[in-house]
């Protein structure tokens, strides 16, 4: 894959730099010029040639075989499909990489929500490298808390500040009665770090908008609109506090001013999908089924990478009746999340219905592998053999 690489980008500078140069072609040929001929003066050259001649080049330079490097493996790890995690963990164990590498392989395991993911990440909550140990808190927030509470709360008493401060901020809108009840006093204390930490950076938009999502996070949704808003006088482009605050109207019962918020936004960056998928929603909420799929439809044209835009854009299909786009919608987001919990969910209740056992089959299979333990899927688990 590496070489491939590097003779693409040979050949680019090749093309770019020497493009109907004879010279530079005699001289990129070692001054062989078959497959070159001329018309009419001008160079004409053969790209079966140059594309040999570029990877003879690549073995020249870096000799018939490569050593194995970590891109190796996160490469085909970042692509979140069904064959990253055996990349993703092996790279993790990688004693060889640096720690930045290592943090970066648990961010993409954090984002494939299976047991074995969720259990890889566990095994470097206690690594010798801070950045490890900090990004593997801050990637449990696509897990069910019960399931690395006990877990993280050691955490709490970590030598380095940021770590401390990322578990803080994992733990809270968590139950204090899931907690081991030792660490309720580091908490207080992790807490009371994190809340410096968010109050320091709140004369800036990005930090009105980072302690209105702690706030929101915590159930205080007044204190939330207050920072949301503050972000939004300091910075009147920052949409991300109009989506939180459209998401507050909304909990509220308070749809239009919800809708304000979100149309506000949308005039400002049109091409933003959340906006549009948010608003889409809004107005399955509503009722208003024709610009729900309006919305829907501009969101998947945006290209809009989230599971649950297929989870809720499948669902959305199948209630209006459009069972074949529903199908194709599910497909699309199963492929691209295979490990998507809800996804996959919705997606089996969907195939059953459409008497797709074998693709329903499929899905429970991925669900028994993410969350086995889940009581709500006990009657799906039963269609397949233990």
């Amino acid at each position: 894959m590496k070489n491939k690489l590097l003779v693409n980008v040979a050949l680019l500078c090749f093309i770019l730099f020497n493009f109907a140069s004879e010279d530079a072609i005699a001289q990129a040929t070692d001054g062989n010029k078959k497959g070159y001929t001329t018309t009419g003066g001008e160079m004409i050259f053969s790209w079966a040639q140059v594309k040999k001649d570029g990877e003879d080049a690549i073995v020249k330079w870096y000799g018939p075989e490569r050593k194995h490097n970590y891109t190796d493996e996160l490469l085909p790890g970042s692509l979140l499909d069904q064959n990253s995690f055996v990349h993703l963990n092996k790279l993790l164990r990688d004693t060889s990489v640096t720690a930045t590498i290592r943090a970066t392989a648990i961010n993409y395991l954090g984002q494939i929500a299976s047991e074995e993911s969720m259990n890889a990440i566990k095994d470097f909550l206690h690594d010798s490298s801070a950045i490890v140990r900090n990004e593997a808190v801050s990637s449990f927030s696509n897990f069910p808390p019960e399931r690395w509470v006990s877990n993280v709360t050691p955490l709490l008493n970590d030598p380095v500040r940021a770590v401390r401060v990322s578990a803080a901020n994992a733990l809270s809108g968590v139950s204090q009665t899931e907690f081991d009840p030792n660490q309720i006093t580091s908490f207080a204390s992790a807490h009371s770090e994190l809340m410096e930490f968010l109050h320091l950076q709140s004369d800036f938009a990005v930090g009105s908008v980072g302690l209105g999502d702690y706030y929101y996070k915590t159930g205080d949704n007044q204190n939330a609109e207050k920072y949301y808003l503050r972000s939004l006088k300091i910075d009147s482009l920052a949409n991300y506090g109009r989506i939180n605050l459209s998401s507050i109207y909304n909990s509220q019962g308070q749809n239009d001013k919800a809708l304000a918020s979100l149309n506000e936004a949308i005039k400002i960056d049109p091409a933003n999908p959340r906006l549009s998928y948010n608003l889409a929603l809004l107005y399955v909420e509503l009722g208003k089924n024709d610009k729900a799929l309006k919305y829907f439809d501009d969101t998947e044209k945006l290209k809009f990478d989230y599971d649950k835009f297929y989870y809720n854009y499948g669902l959305f299909l199948q209630q209006i009746g459009s069972n074949k786009k529903a199908e194709i919608i599910f497909g699309e987001g199963l492929k691209r999340y295979p490990y998507s919990e809800q996804l996959n969910y919705g997606a089996a209740y969907f195939f059953l219905k459409m008497n797709s056992k074998e693709k329903a089959i499929e899905c429970i299979r991925k669900l028994k592998q993410i969350n086995p333990t889940e009581q709500q899927y006990s009657e799906l688990f039963g269609l397949i053999k233990s």
